[in-house]
């Protein structure tokens, strides 16, 4: 994955699908594509700073490694949870939205 995004986003139009996709427009679209990309040599922790941020239960399996996918979808809700000003009900309806359960 050297220098590529986990989910190949590269444009602000493809970014604004995929916020459609999880019901949430990014004040900060950086945080998003930041979520988005993997680490690697090039660019040191990439998503995983995001990543710590992010709390999921339970991540769903792709034909990518599991990892990458939990650490993705971690990131993508650690994204949210910073662009939205640590509000936890926007945080909540990502997970919704890519069909993961809130932790109770």
């Amino acid at each position: 994955m050297v220098g590529r995004y986990i989910f190949p986003l590269r444009s602000d139009e493809e970014l604004l699908v995929f916020e459609k996709k999880i019901n949430y427009n990014f004040a900060n679209r950086a945080l998003l594509r930041e979520a988005l990309q993997g680490s690697n040599a090039l660019n040191g922790d990439g998503n995983k700073t995001l990543a710590l941020i992010g709390v999921v239960k339970n991540p769903c399996q792709s034909q990518i490694g599991r990892n990458v996918m939990i650490d993705t979808m971690q990131a993508i809700v650690g994204a949210v949870y910073l662009d939205c000003n640590e509000q936890i009900p926007p945080c909540a309806d990502v997970m919704t939205a890519l069909g993961l359960s809130w932790p109770e």
